[in-house]
């Protein structure tokens, strides 16, 4: 797959075979989890959002071993349990998704599969799915070395209440507080203000900001 490829392509398959020995548990965890969250109204079983959410804490370090065990058994019973008349396959699959996200090598190329497969009503999923994974990943090709001097109070305050709070409207001041730092970082300014940026948490802009990988 060439640069060009990646920032134009919906193929899944492609991109995780690619970002398979490069991505680590954290962000492959957490594009699982953002995946989850596009059907978030198709989880019908609170056990699956639980996962999701545990599986979010867990790959920050703020939910314990314990935690993500009692939740992936969760999982699996949710997976074992009767599906709905309506939507039998849906029900499954996405709560061996959601029990994906929880794994200790977390398979975010199969959670991907799934939610494009068995999303009801959503037109143009992949391409949504291949935002994502482009929102979390960043530009495998070129990867932007951070400045430590970049990473100041302002940057790191703004940052982090972004990712805490999922509201990512603050990304065009933090590339002012960058910039203002001496970012001269052309793609990671540009993407902070990007009007049509699409930011989830795990998003590679504020991962560098935050010191997190």
């Amino acid at each position: 797959m060439t640069e060009a490829e990646w920032f134009a392509t919906n193929d899944l398959r492609g991109m995780a075979a690619h970002l398979s020995r490069i991505w680590s548990d954290r962000k492959g965890r957490l594009l699982s989890c953002s995946c989850l969250r596009l059907v978030w109204d198709e989880l019908f079983d609170v056990r699956c959002r639980r996962a999701v959410e545990v599986a979010e804490r867990f790959a920050d370090g703020s939910a314990s071993e314990y935690e993500r065990m009692v939740a992936a058994g969760e999982a699996r019973d949710a997976e074992k349990a009767p599906s709905l008349p309506s939507s039998p396959l849906t029900n499954h699959f996405f709560a061996v998704a959601a029990k994906m996200c929880l794994l200790r090598k977390p398979n975010a190329g199969g959670v991907c599969h799934f939610v494009s497969a068995f999303a009801r009503g959503r037109k143009g999923i992949k391409m949504e799915i291949a935002t994502l994974t482009r929102e979390v990943v960043g530009n495998p090709f070129r990867p932007i070395r951070f400045h430590p001097a970049w990473r100041t109070e302002t940057a790191v305050l703004l940052a982090r209440r972004m990712y805490e709070s999922r509201d990512f409207g603050a990304m065009p001041i933090l590339a002012d507080a960058l910039q203002d730092a001496g970012c001269d970082a052309d793609d990671l300014l540009a993407h902070c203000r990007d009007p049509h940026a699409v930011h989830v948490r795990g998003c590679w802009a504020v991962d560098l900001v935050l010191g997190k990988a």
